[in-house]
């Protein structure tokens, strides 16, 4: 699953809406659940998403996922299949706090921008 644009689906609670406190609310609520099979959003047997989970690729499908972690901890099980939950932004300190403690997303990668040298290679 990838959350393109998190900044905007997930902002600092506080500075926004009430409907926005909500989603960001659910969301959290959604990703706390994903580590077990009956929590919050799981798949139940006879469900499409069921279906469709149990014929999802392995996260080892993707060499690039495993290099950064994807292969590890940031992947759910269900019956077999794998779940693996990307987020990015440009905006970082944008983002809800609480979706960046230890435990709702394994891993956090930081792309910098590039120098003169590099840009020149580009």
């Amino acid at each position: 699953v990838l959350l393109d644009e998190a900044d905007a689906l997930c902002p600092r609670r506080g500075s926004g809406s009430m409907h926005e406190a909500r989603v960001v609310a659910q969301l959290l609520t959604l990703l706390d659940g994903a580590d077990t099979k009956e929590g919050a959003g799981a798949a139940r047997d006879g469900d499409a998403a069921a279906d469709g989970l149990r014929h999802a690729r392995s996260s080892t499908d993707c060499p690039d996922l495993q290099r950064i972690g994807g292969g590890g901890g940031g992947s759910s099980s269900y019956g077999g299949a794998h779940v693996v939950v990307i987020a990015t932004t440009n905006r970082p300190n944008a983002l809800d706090p609480a979706l960046r403690r230890p435990g709702r997303l394994d891993r956090e990668v930081a792309i910098g921008m590039p120098d003169a040298s590099e840009r020149a290679q580009i």
